[in-house]
Formats: C-alpha cells, sequence, structure tokens
C-alpha cells in the first residue's frame, strides 16, 4: 500500500474513530439525558404520589376527626338525654312520694280529726246523758222530797186538826160535866142570840138556845190560823 493511501486510511480510521467517538458521547449523552429525564419524572412522580398520599392522609384524618366529633357529639347527645330522662324520673319519682306522702299525712290529719270529733260527739252525748240523767235524778228527788214533805205536812195537819178536835172535844165535854143542869127558860123573842161556840140562832117556835160554851183561848188560836192556811 502506498503511503497515500495508508495516510488516507489512517486519515479515515481517525475519522471514523473520531466519529464513532462523536456517536458514543452523543449515546451517552442522550442516555444520561433519558436517564436524568426519567429520573426527573419518578421524582415527579414520586413527589405527586407523596403530596397525594398526604393529601389522602389529611382527608381521612379529616374524616376520621370529623366522625370521631360526630360519634362524641352523638354520644354527649345520648348521654345529655339519658341524663334529662333520668333528671326527669327522678323528679317525677320525688314529686310522686311528695304527693304520696302528703296525701298520707292529709288523710292522716282527717282521720285524727275524724276521731277527735266522734270523741268529742261522744264525750259531749255522754256528758248530756249524764246531765240529763242527773237532772232527772234530782227532778226526782225534788218530787220525792216535795211529796214526802207535802205527806209530811197532810200527815202533821191531820194530825194538828185531830188532836185540836179531840182537844176541843174533850174541852166541851169537860164544859159540859161542870155546868149546872140548865133551867127552863122563857120563849125568846125573835131575834139572834150571841152567836158563839155552842150557841144556835132561834126565834122559832118551840126553839131552844143553849148557853154559851166556853172554848180556850189556845183551842181559838190553833183553829184561827188552820182557817187561815
Amino acid at each position: 500500500m502506498t503511503k497515500k493511501a495508508e495516510k488516507a486510511a489512517e486519515k479515515a480510521a481517525t475519522e471514523k474513530a473520531a466519529a464513532e467517538k462523536v456517536a458514543a458521547e452523543e449515546l451517552a449523552a442522550a442516555e444520561k439525558a433519558a436517564a436524568e429525564k426519567a429520573a426527573a419524572e419518578q421524582a415527579v412522580a414520586e413527589k405527586a404520589a407523596a403530596e397525594k398520599a398526604a393529601e389522602e392522609k389529611v382527608a381521612a384524618e379529616k374524616v376520621a376527626a370529623e366522625q370521631s366529633a360526630a360519634e362524641k357529639a352523638a354520644a354527649e347527645k345520648v348521654a345529655a338525654e339519658q341524663s334529662a330522662a333520668d333528671k326527669a324520673a327522678a323528679e317525677k319519682a320525688a314529686a310522686e312520694q311528695a304527693a304520696s306522702e302528703k296525701a298520707s299525712a292529709e288523710k292522716a290529719v282527717a282521720e285524727k280529726a275524724s276521731a277527735e270529733k266522734a270523741a268529742a260527739e261522744k264525750a259531749s252525748a255522754e256528758k248530756a246523758s249524764a246531765e240529763k240523767a242527773a237532772a232527772e235524778k234530782a227532778s226526782a228527788e225534788k218530787a220525792a222530797t216535795e211529796k214526802a214533805s207535802a205527806e209530811k205536812a197532810a200527815a202533821e195537819k191531820a194530825a194538828a186538826v185531830k188532836a185540836a178536835t179531840e182537844k176541843a172535844a174533850a174541852e166541851k165535854a169537860a164544859a159540859a160535866a161542870a155546868k149546872p143542869a140548865p133551867k127552863a127558860a122563857a120563849t125568846p123573842a125573835p131575834a139572834t142570840v150571841r152567836a158563839g161556840l155552842g150557841v144556835v140562832q132561834g126565834g122559832e117556835k118551840g126553839g131552844k138556845a143553849s148557853e154559851a160554851e166556853t172554848v180556850s183561848a189556845d183551842t181559838l188560836d190553833f183553829l184561827k190560823k188552820y182557817k187561815t192556811q
């Protein structure tokens, strides 16, 4: 081979090598750019995924927080309603107990008042009955006393009349026994003879007038008092 041909071959080889180097460099640059692009795209994708995961986490946490708050509010509402129901039930039970105690107390008061009234009425009736019995007893005793007094007075009066009568009869008999025999008297003029015990009024034809009989002053006084009774 000639030198000219050798130089041309060397030049061609050099140019080829240079071209291959440039191609290799361009390929490496392209591959590097592709790798960098892929890495960048992957980083962007990973960032987007991370941001999405973060957003989803935030959203999930928000939902969980809202759900927890809703459950807490519902539980508090249920607890408040239960507390209100318990309070209302307790107040109702207390009111019913108070009403029952009040009714029981009023019933006890009414029963006590009724018992006291019945006792008072019974005592009043017993007192009235006792007073009536006492009054009837007193009236009967008074009537018996008055009857006894009247019977005693009547007996004393009868005894006094009998005694006075007997005394008068005795005195009359004694006077008659003590006087002398009567003399024959002339026919009296038609006039009233001196009145007195044992003297008769006459004047008729054939009539006679006895002499006045003497009666003691005690007998006359007793008869006078007896007549005025």
